[in-house]
């Protein structure tokens, strides 16, 4: 039948001898907003913006062979909730990012902002990642 997809596949590489691919490494980076969307936590039910940072592939350490070569992407998320601490956590977000910050957000103000990241490595379904922190703007 048409459509119908293959129960067998080739790979080139055997599939027994793979060792899981190293996430970039930890350092700082040159980092854009590719994307921003509002969301809800899944954990807390309560609402806030899951931010997708960009690093290219330029800035890899010349030794760093696993890396995407289109560039590594990173999640972070900013809690929305309305408290002490979150909103000075956005103020602090807005700053970096070169957003006003006021009493109205509007998310899509962050794309395409460049920020430095900080990447380190935790460990997620025993394969190690890159966790990526925004600290401070271009």
């Amino acid at each position: 039948m048409s459509g119908e997809l293959p129960t067998v596949y080739e790979f080139s590489t055997n599939i027994a001898d793979a060792k899981p691919p190293q996430p970039l490494p930890t350092g700082e980076y040159r980092a854009s907003v590719r994307n921003i969307e509002a969301a809800v936590s899944k954990s807390s039910g309560k609402p806030m913006a899951v931010i997708t940072y960009f690093v290219s592939s330029d800035q890899y350490p010349a030794d760093y062979t696993d890396g995407n070569p289109e560039g590594a992407t990173g999640n972070v998320y900013m809690s929305l909730e309305e408290s002490p601490r979150n909103i000075w956590q956005i103020k602090q977000m807005c700053e970096m990012h070169g957003v006003v910050a006021s009493k109205r957000l509007n998310l899509t103000e962050f794309m395409g902002q460049d920020v430095i990241v900080n990447v380190t490595h935790e460990e997620y379904q025993g394969m190690p990642q890159a966790r990526f922190r925004p600290v401070r703007a271009v």
